[in-house]
């Protein structure tokens, strides 16, 4: 299962976006940190730079910030340990994206809910013995 994350342009402070399903209906609203356009040449500032567009193997794996298992994105070139995990703010990305089901101004609201949904169509694909990616755009 192969999930779509398109992106809005970036603010000064975070990068909004889209997450679609397999077949384009919106799943959630996304939240990242600032997209710098890593892919382009630009620079990245830690823990305040969105990862480069690409498509990027996810699996399910346990978070040391959340003991619990979250989505984690694999191989992403100058990032490691890159999670979909809940957030409201670009101070909470880190690299990271956060699901939500509303957008305001460099945030989103209800992220636990949001990422609820994510793991339900996670768990499907799993029991489906599907490969797992997500297309940044």
């Amino acid at each position: 299962m192969e999930f779509t994350l398109r992106r809005s342009p970036p603010s000064e402070k975070s990068t909004l976006g889209n997450l679609y399903l397999p077949g384009g209906e919106l799943l959630c609203y996304t939240l990242e940190d600032c997209d710098r356009f890593l892919e382009k040449g630009g620079v990245k500032i830690p823990k305040q730079t969105a990862i480069p567009r690409g498509r990027y193997e996810m699996v399910i794996a346990g978070s040391p910030r959340f003991g619990r298992p979250v989505p984690a994105l694999l191989n992403v070139p100058q990032f490691t340990g890159v999670e979909i995990h809940p957030l409201n703010t670009p101070g909470e990305t880190d690299g990271c994206i956060g699901p939500g089901m509303r957008t305001g101004i460099d945030r989103i609201f209800e992220s636990w809910h949001a990422l609820g949904l994510l793991l339900s169509w996670i768990a499907w694909a799993i029991s489906k013995n599907e490969k797992l990616a997500v297309n940044v755009e």
